[in-house]
């Protein structure tokens, strides 16, 4: 599991989903002891629905059953042990905005959000919501493929980057490491260096990067894929991946925070 996690704090954006709910109760297995909750209520999402449409008092039914659910939902966390507050007024306007400027706000470690779902193709949909809050945000993200929120055995994705160096440097848990690209003097003077880390195996892969990467997950049986910074190798990974995402921008990161 992750020592000292950056889960301790968390802001957790739910839609109300089934996915949602599971994620709430299984948060307790990512070490988590402060909750701040957040819907958005999405008005774009029923302008120009049809004439005649009261969107004043749509708002207000939406607001009224939010509140309810958040309410339950905070309820429940307490009941666990959990500090847990919700946003209120509930917010109203674009998610991703509203949700990584209530993180900012709300001085959490990080932010944690569903996956949308799968296609019958079994891609993942992130959605526009998920897409806008990776990024929008200045801390940590999780993306959460599977709700049970196991977090013992990480890939972490190499890119030979200062931020990778401080992310890598940070992780306490179960580490596989892989690198996929040319593997020049630099790049072997830098996976030596990683064999006096709490590193259980280094993976050079050759080929595509999104599906050497992918594929390895598959193979160790890892529980999360963590990344550094957005480029279209993480994208492909975060869309097409089977298992949670782990995602840090390019940001400052404390040594021994995860």
């Amino acid at each position: 599991m992750m020592s000292n996690s950056i889960f301790k704090d968390v802001l957790f954006a739910t839609d109300f989903s089934k996915t949602s709910n599971e994620i709430l109760r299984n948060l307790t297995n990512l070490g988590v002891e402060r909750v701040v909750l957040v819907h958005v209520i999405d008005v774009n999402s029923v302008v120009g629905i049809r004439k005649g449409f009261d969107i004043e008092e749509w708002i207000y039914s939406e607001i009224m059953v939010a509140g309810r659910r958040l309410s339950s939902m905070v309820e429940f966390l307490e009941g666990k042990g959990i500090e847990a507050k919700f946003v209120c007024p509930i917010p109203i306007g674009d998610p991703a905005t509203e949700i990584v400027n209530t993180a900012k706000r709300e001085n959490v470690s990080a932010i944690v959000l569903g996956a949308r779902g799968r296609s019958v193709n079994k891609e993942i949909l992130l959605g526009s919501v998920a897409e806008g809050v990776l990024r929008k945000s200045q801390i940590p993200v999780l993306i959460v493929k599977n709700p049970k929120l196991k977090l013992c055995k990480i890939l972490f994705v190499y890119d030979i980057s200062e931020n990778a160096r401080n992310v890598l440097d940070s992780l306490s848990c179960e580490i596989i490491v892989v690198y996929v690209g040319r593997c020049d003097s630099i790049v072997r003077s830098e996976l030596r260096s990683m064999r006096n880390r709490n590193i259980a195996k280094i993976v050079v892969g050759k080929g595509n990067p999104p599906e050497v990467i992918l594929k390895c997950a598959t193979e160790e049986n890892i529980d999360a894929i963590v990344l550094c910074g957005l480029d279209v190798t993480s994208d492909s990974v975060i869309r097409y991946s089977d298992v949670s995402v782990i995602y840090f921008p390019n940001s400052p990161l404390i040594p021994g925070s995860i």
